[in-house]
C-alpha cells in the first residue's frame, strides 16, 4: 500500500457552467466512474489544478484522462466530453 500526492494541472477554457475533472484507473481517481471523478479548481487564465492524495494497492501504474462535465453534475454520460487519445500513464517504481 502506497500513499502520495499527485498534482494535476491543465490550461483549458471551457464553457460557463462546466468544469474540468480528472478520472482514472485507481479508486482515488474514481475508477473510471464519472460520478466519482475529481473536480479540479479553476484559477485566472483558465488554469485548472488540484493536488490529489492517491492510495494505491498492488498497482504499477496510474492511468488517467481529463473530462469536461457540468460543474454541478459529473454523472450524466451524455454531457461529458472525454479527453481524446490514449490514456496518460504514470509508471510507478518501487
Amino acid at each position: 500500500l502506497i500513499t502520495f500526492n499527485l498534482y494535476f494541472h491543465i490550461n483549458y477554457k471551457c464553457e460557463y457552467g462546466y468544469s474540468i475533472y480528472v478520472i482514472g484507473n485507481s479508486k482515488s481517481l474514481g475508477a473510471w466512474k464519472p460520478e466519482k471523478a475529481i473536480r479540479l479548481n479553476w484559477s485566472e487564465g483558465h488554469n485548472w489544478q488540484k493536488n490529489v492524495l492517491l492510495t494505491l494497492e498492488n498497482q504499477t501504474n496510474i492511468q488517467f484522462k481529463f473530462i469536461i462535465a457540468p460543474s454541478d453534475d459529473s454523472s450524466n454520460p451524455s454531457s461529458i466530453i472525454w479527453e481524446r487519445g490514449p490514456n496518460s500513464i504514470l509508471n510507478l517504481k518501487t
